[in-house]
């Protein structure tokens, strides 16, 4: 049987409109609407065209569900007596914390990827973390995301998605690096401590770690980076040794976290802490 077989065509078309809305619901796909609004007029080929397409690139999606869901749940709200306002927020709410829960098992599976215990759960930045992570707020978490780097830190490039912070991660492992040597001896340092304070072999294996293809795969991700990576970085990188103290100090002060992989060890010291964290 198919829409044709349906004798009344007025019938058949509305039927057919409700499971393109149904469909679009499951699996959201970019609209008109999403595209004006992250596009604007702008054309591709141009500069501004083309920056603001990579900006937009992962951020379709987002806007795109939550403007469908957001709509959803307010024509529910209403069609049940309530104000749009209260039925949207009724609707979004079961679904929030559902996303939430996804993502704080993301964000633990995460940190075991890494070769870290997982993170402590009676911290409020944690659930703060598994909200942002399961996209339980919708285009806000790509806000708060744009303004931070695959690193972790705070960088103006990576709003403009993945070209803008491959393109910053390359200035500063090549030509930062020359323009930080130069400041150096421009304020009286000669060119070997300019060198050693620059850590050119630090920035280079950071840029390894981030953007060597199949490097965040996630069952190679700790073996590539202790194994492969922070080998690396001991034969170019005279200060490695600190570094790697220094991230684990970091790790334990900042996020209460053990590891179960440290940084720097060339082979796994235990098993993973999945209870209290490990002394």
């Amino acid at each position: 049987k198919s829409l044709l077989d349906i004798p009344d065509e007025t019938l058949a078309l509305r039927m057919a409109e409700a499971i393109d809305i149904e469909t679009r619901m499951a699996v959201p796909q970019t609209t008109v609407w999403t595209r004006a609004k992250l596009l604007g007029e702008t054309r591709p080929g141009t500069v501004a065209g083309e920056l603001r397409r990579s900006w937009a690139q992962f951020r379709s999606f987002s806007l795109t569900a939550t403007h469908l869901w957001v709509e959803e749940m307010s024509l529910r709200g209403q069609a049940g007596g309530m104000s749009p306002l209260v039925g949207t927020a009724a609707g979004l709410a079961p679904m929030i914390l559902a996303l939430t829960v996804g993502g704080a098992i993301s964000v633990q599976l995460r940190e075991l990827a890494k070769g870290n215990d997982p993170k402590p759960m009676d911290d409020a930045r944690f659930w703060m973390a598994a909200l942002l992570q399961g996209g339980g707020m919708g285009i806000l978490t790509d806000a708060i995301y744009a303004a931070e780097s695959r690193t972790g830190k705070s960088s103006q490039a990576a709003a403009f998605g993945p070209g803008g912070q491959a393109l910053a991660d390359g200035y500063n492992a090549s030509i930062g690096n020359v323009v930080e040597i130069a400041e150096s001896m421009r304020k009286g340092d000669d060119f070997d401590e300019a060198v050693d304070d620059a850590h050119i072999g630090r920035d280079a294996t950071n840029l390894g770690r981030s953007w060597v293809p199949g490097a965040n795969i996630w069952w190679l991700r700790a073996a590539w980076n202790r194994g492969v990576m922070d080998e690396l970085q001991r034969l170019i990188d005279p200060e490695a040794e600190e570094d790697f103290e220094r991230r684990q100090k970091r790790l334990e002060r900042e996020n209460r976290q053990g590891a179960w992989w440290p940084n720097g060890a060339p082979m796994p010291e235990r098993a993973p802490a999945m209870g209290e964290p490990a002394t």
